[in-house]
């Protein structure tokens, strides 16, 4: 009929979409840097490694550079803090992340 595509643009139900986020999810990152802080945490307090070493495995454990891996840690400093402050033992870190080899 005659006029349907005007009538159609007018009436049509318009409600604004949400725009596809594209990137990185942001609880996956998140995830990741929590498990990047316990295996910090377990190099640093249970293997004794030096934290250069300690840089070269978490980089290649976690396919980032050394630099991205130090913001990291620097972001999540109070996570760090809290391992320390609680204590955290070697049960606690292979109940938390079975799939990691925690010596």
């Amino acid at each position: 009929m005659r006029g349907r595509k005007v009538y159609d643009l007018l009436t049509a139900d318009e409600t604004p979409q949400e725009p596809t986020r594209k990137g990185r999810n942001q609880h996956l990152v998140d995830l990741r840097n929590e498990c990047m802080v316990a295996r910090f945490y377990y190099f640093s307090v249970f293997s004794k490694k030096c934290y250069e070493d300690i840089l070269n495995r978490l980089s290649e454990e976690f396919f980032l550079t050394q630099q991205t891996i130090v913001n990291v840690l620097q972001d999540n400093a109070d996570a760090v803090g809290k391992h320390r402050k609680e204590a955290t033992t070697l049960y606690h870190l292979r109940a938390k992340w079975p799939h990691l080899k925690w010596w």
